[in-house]
């Protein structure tokens, strides 16, 4: 999940989509994140995406990490 329609990745989650939800599968590009302290994440990118293009609600979500940066302290 990106926050602000854009950026950095600031959660990882599990979602159930219900039949005939309109998707946009992609491939990600290469990403840079900046970690802090000097420490950046560099992927290169190549993985399948998809983006809920059809309206969503909040219990298809299930969170499994609340911050994506405890996956790298």
């Amino acid at each position: 999940m990106v926050a602000d329609g854009g950026g950095k990745p600031t959660k990882v989650a599990l979602i159930e989509v219900p039949a005939n939800t309109t998707l946009r599968k992609s491939v990600a590009g290469s990403q840079k994140w900046d970690l802090g302290s000097g420490s950046t994440l560099d992927q290169i990118g190549g993985g399948i995406q998809y983006e809920i293009i059809s309206p969503h609600k909040a219990e298809w979500f299930e969170t499994v990490f609340d911050d994506v940066n405890k996956l790298f302290d």
